[in-house]
């Protein structure tokens, strides 16, 4: 008779925390199944917040009236967290081993076809992803709420810095996910003022509370190099082909047995339809070298122009006739491109600023990185790429992960201390 009240009284453990897990998975399958992924945009502002008070309060109320059940017990314990956290990191390394996409694609196989369906191809907006990051933020706010009923000390205030912190990041990151914008905009170089720019996933135009005026465009370029081609094309050695970089006038290098003297260097340079160059004096010049190619080992010795051309100009190489081979400058690789602003604020201010790739500028809670040009056009490029982003939400992660660091400094400076012997 004890033996039978003994197993009633089981604590539940692993094995129906993972089912539970493994319910709500299944359970979002079908719903990504038949109603396809969740719509973003229907769950923004003040949706968002709104759901997630919401879910705040039920998390309260389920801890303040049900602490003393077995199954709210079950659901802060020990095996229900790590189970959680071991299946938050299962569908973790899925992203990683499944490739990723939101772009419909029509030419899928049937099988790939049941990957996009299920949700597989886009598992972080997922509905089973979702649900079973619901379920982890739950069980969290209820090993914070059980925590904050100890008596205090500065290692359970650490504790709860770290998983208040933890549950501030992931609800703030999950539920701002719905206003997080990403932005394309092709800023002309013709003195208009823009302001307007289209989503990236959908092509919907959207109007920003500031315009932007293209000033100036700015492409600065690695040095041009020059290699040695066959009659088919092929960079020689081949497999291993010899390259050659020019920083200025003078002795270069060697091409295979051909020492290169540079006797000219043309930044931007026009040929006007001969095989002459000189100094542009009007937009589309092009890089070109005046050089010497010289084989001592055979007495052989050729000079003219070289250039890789670009959308004006066509390119021109040297060829070495004895041998049936020539010398090429390949394209020049972009080393900095960047753009000067004209920033038109809404109250009428006008302002400047200068954006690179990796160096944004921000303005009225919005992010604003150079992202392309005309890349067939180069430094004469009619227009700038720039990307926009926004994330409201993006102080609300920032602090859980302030909270987080907190917390970790807390544990390191009042954590258990070894004992010396």
């Amino acid at each position: 008779m004890m033996s039978s009240n003994t197993n009633d009284r089981r604590r539940w453990g692993v094995i129906e925390a993972l089912v539970l897990c493994i319910i709500l998975f299944f359970f979002g399958l079908l719903i990504e199944y038949f109603a396809g992924p969740p719509d973003l945009s229907f769950w923004s502002y003040p949706l968002n917040l709104i759901v997630g008070i919401a879910f705040l309060y039920v998390n309260i109320t389920v801890y303040y009236f049900g602490k003393n059940k077995r199954w709210v017990q079950w659901l802060s314990g020990m095996p229900m967290s790590l189970t959680v956290i071991l299946w938050i990191l299962y569908l973790s390394l899925l992203v990683g081993l499944i490739p990723q996409s939101n772009v419909v694609n029509t030419n899928l196989t049937a099988s790939e076809n049941l990957l996009v369906r299920f949700g597989f191809t886009h598992i972080v907006s997922s509905w089973f992803f979702l649900l079973d990051m619901a379920l982890f933020l739950f069980v969290l706010g209820l090993v914070i709420l059980r925590r904050l009923t100890m008596a205090f000390s500065w290692r359970n205030m650490a504790f709860i810095l770290n998983h208040v912190g933890l549950w501030v990041a992931l609800a703030g990151g999950i539920l701002g996910a719905a206003d997080r914008m990403e932005l394309r905009m092709l800023l002309p170089l013709n003195g208009n003022v823009v302001k307007e720019a289209a989503e990236v996933n959908s092509n919907t135009r959207l109007s920003l509370p500031f315009g932007l005026e293209l000033k100036n465009f700015i492409l600065e370029e690695y040095p041009p190099k020059l290699a040695l081609i066959n009659s088919d094309g092929k960079y020689l050695p081949l497999g291993k082909p010899d390259i050659v970089s020019v920083d200025g006038i003078g002795r270069v290098g060697l091409l295979g047995d051909w020492s290169l003297d540079v006797i000219k260097y043309l930044e931007e340079g026009v040929s006007g339809g001969t095989s002459e160059f000189r100094q542009a004096d009007m937009r589309g010049g092009a890089t070109a070298l005046y050089i010497v190619a010289t084989n001592r080992k055979k007495n052989l010795r050729y000079e003219g122009w070289v250039s890789a051309g670009n959308f004006m100009i066509t390119p021109t190489f040297l060829p070495l006739a004895d041998e049936n081979r020539y010398i090429v400058m390949l394209e020049r690789e972009p080393k900095r491109f960047a753009s000067e602003l004209i920033v038109h604020k809404a109250d009428g201010s006008i302002s400047e600023a200068i954006v690179d790739v990796n160096s944004p500028f921000s303005i009225d809670g919005y992010d604003i990185y150079q992202s392309s040009y005309d890349r067939e056009k180069g430094r004469w490029s009619a227009y700038s790429g720039l990307m926009i982003t926004a994330d409201p939400v993006l102080t609300i992660v920032y602090v859980g992960l302030y909270m987080m660091l907190a917390g970790a400094i807390l544990l390191f400076v009042f954590g258990p201390k070894k004992r010396i012997l």
